[in-house]
């Protein structure tokens, strides 16, 4: 008859406690953001070289911008293109990644009003790491919010060097 070696598993508690410390001090270092009005997913649809490539690529990054285009009174405090900035995030994702999600927890509604649309547009892009011809790149959205959490756009990528989507167009 086997005897529970008690000592053996008493060894373990501190390597059990410390994993699970990680993920708690990772939470207070790096709090997920609320989920919001603004958040909304995207889907990435990725050419067979890009997949390849991704398997060593260390992350994606993923850049949000939020705009509105400005009603006339507010064209002094536009940008060049006639965009009331709204806000900027910028994620960085495992390689593995093909469904990415954005809080839009930066955007300034407050700013809302200043906007001929009254709501939130977005420009995304999304990039990996890479070597130079062996960096992943994906076709960028431009569209409202209210549509992006409507039907999650597809962004489709490829290797920089690559044309394997061009049929495709923009992903919007």
């Amino acid at each position: 008859m086997k005897y529970f070696n008690f000592a053996r598993y008493m060894a373990l508690v501190p390597l059990i406690f410390g994993l699970t410390q990680c993920d708690v001090i990772e939470a207070i270092h790096n709090p997920k953001p609320k989920e919001g009005p603004y958040s909304f997913d995207l889907i990435l649809k990725t050419s067979p070289k890009a997949e390849v490539t991704l398997k060593s690529a260390e992350n994606l990054y993923v850049d949000a911008f939020y705009y509105g285009h400005a009603k006339p009174a507010f064209i002094g405090e536009a940008d060049t293109l006639h965009r009331i900035y709204l806000g900027r995030e910028i994620f960085k994702y495992a390689n593995s990644a093909r469904r990415v999600h954005l809080y839009g927890s930066p955007l300034d509604a407050k700013k809302l009003p200043q906007t001929s649309e009254g709501e939130p547009q977005v420009l995304v892009s999304v990039d990996s790491t890479g070597m130079p011809g062996k960096a992943v790149t994906c076709h960028t959205f431009t569209g409202s919010i209210r549509l992006a959490r409507q039907k999650p756009p597809v962004l489709f990528c490829e290797l920089e060097t690559e044309s394997y989507w061009a049929n495709e167009g923009a992903s919007h």
